[in-house]
């Protein structure tokens, strides 16, 4: 019927095959999503960092590429980073946390990020806080404080823990 002995055939379907299966095997590791995908509505965005709505978020994003441009590579996104600090701040959530929901990042980074970020968010947002004129405060001011009419701010401290490095 045809020149190729049956060894040759099963030889070349089983080479075939052997590429084909080569070519289509997927490990479940490569198919990492990223955290931030999985804060999908503005509730989670919300409750995860305080941040109000997905326009705000990218425009503090938008802001900070603008004012601080990095041309060095990061594992994950300016708006990642963003978020990764927001989260910190509003969750206290450990570095080893932060580490494992952002995949891609260590601990030690995640502290490196968050220590590099929030100077840049400082002044970056600075303009944004809205600090009432005394007038506003005096006619504002709280019962328990009249008596303290020269009192233009009470700061309400949070306490956020900070994680020692076990190596330091």
């Amino acid at each position: 019927m045809s020149d190729i002995d049956d060894d040759d055939s099963d030889e070349t379907i089983r080479e075939l095959y052997e590429k084909f299966n080569v070519s289509t095997q997927v490990t479940s590791g490569d198919l990492m999503v990223p955290f931030i995908s999985l804060i999908n509505s503005p509730k989670h965005l919300n409750t995860m960092t305080g941040i109000p709505s997905f326009n705000l978020l990218n425009k503090i994003e938008e802001l900070y590429r603008l004012e601080f441009p990095d041309k060095r590579f990061h594992n994950i996104s300016y708006k990642e980073r963003i978020v990764m600090v927001f989260m910190k701040l509003k969750q206290d959530l450990s570095f080893i946390v932060l580490s494992i929901l952002f995949k891609n990042v260590s601990p030690e980074s995640c502290r490196t990020i968050y220590a590099s970020i929030i100077p840049s968010l400082a002044m970056l947002l600075n303009s944004v806080i809205y600090w009432p004129s005394k007038q506003e405060i005096s006619s504002d001011i709280p019962y328990c404080f009249e008596n303290f009419n020269k009192t233009r701010v009470v700061i309400d401290c949070t306490e956020i823990s900070l994680q020692k490095n076990p190596n330091a």
